[in-house]
């Protein structure tokens, strides 16, 4: 599970950072700057621009204005280096594929497609297949896994892109408890072994113990920082104040 990001502390650098949809404006000036190794949480009231965010890191959507930074290079130009898992939908769930022909999708960026697999191909989904710990579910269809098994498999097709920047729209949902503790300590392992991890996230009691840094939005940034930092905040602390997302 290693990432070249170990040995470069390669930062993802928003700057003034804007989006719409028609006239409607959904993020407005974002700025942050988080480097590999890390885990970063998006937090915000539902219609706040979580998931905007991570579509325009994922190059689904168009930001407006502003420049995201990879590298100190636009973030344009990277785009196998990002691996994006949406939320779990029952159309995932029911698509007759087996695990291992999930995480093979994860070298599609990197090969034509005309191509045959080589031999470099195979070993880097076996690879991943190991690193999730999934190899016993390999030959199983996906929609015969739980929730927790499911969120194994696509985390290894984004392993075996060997992207270094993770994105995951809500990936606790859903989950029981014995796999949001297994993803937990997934995540924190990637982001160790040098990954980025960014995620929208809504239970704001588990933030601090889940993410190492926080980024707050709605439409607007309201704080980034250190989580602990970030969610004692008293901008935090007023917009959230009796509400419920």
């Amino acid at each position: 599970m290693s990432a070249d990001c170990c040995k470069h502390q390669h930062d993802l650098e928003f700057r003034n950072v804007s989006a719409h949809y028609g006239n409607m404006t959904v993020l407005s000036d974002i700025n942050f700057s988080v480097s590999c190794g890390n885990r970063l949480a998006i937090i915000g009231p539902n219609g706040a621009g979580k998931s905007t965010l991570l579509r325009i890191l994922a190059g689904i959507k168009k930001h407006s204005s502003g420049d995201i930074l990879w590298q100190q290079q636009p973030l344009s130009q990277w785009s196998k280096e990002i691996a994006y898992l949406p939320q779990v939908d029952t159309h995932q769930q029911d698509f007759p594929i087996t695990v291992r022909e999930i995480v093979a999708m994860g070298r599609y960026p990197r090969v034509s497609f005309w191509r045959k697999f080589s031999a470099e191909d195979h070993e880097k989904v076996e690879s991943a297949i190991e690193v999730m710990e999934i190899a016993d579910l390999a030959d199983r269809q996906i929609d015969q896994l739980s929730g927790g098994q499911q969120q194994r498999a696509f985390i290894a097709r984004c392993l075996a892109q060997e992207a270094h920047v993770i994105l995951l729209d809500e990936p606790f949902n859903g989950l029981d408890a014995e796999s949001r503790t297994h993803l937990a300590h997934t995540l924190k392992a990637l982001s160790d072994n040098g990954h980025l991890i960014i995620a929208s996230h809504h239970n704001l009691d588990t933030v601090t113990d889940l993410f190492d840094h926080a980024l707050v939005v709605k439409q607007g940034q309201v704080a980034f920082g250190n989580s602990v930092e970030v969610m004692s905040s008293p901008e935090v602390s007023n917009l959230f104040h009796c509400k419920h997302f």
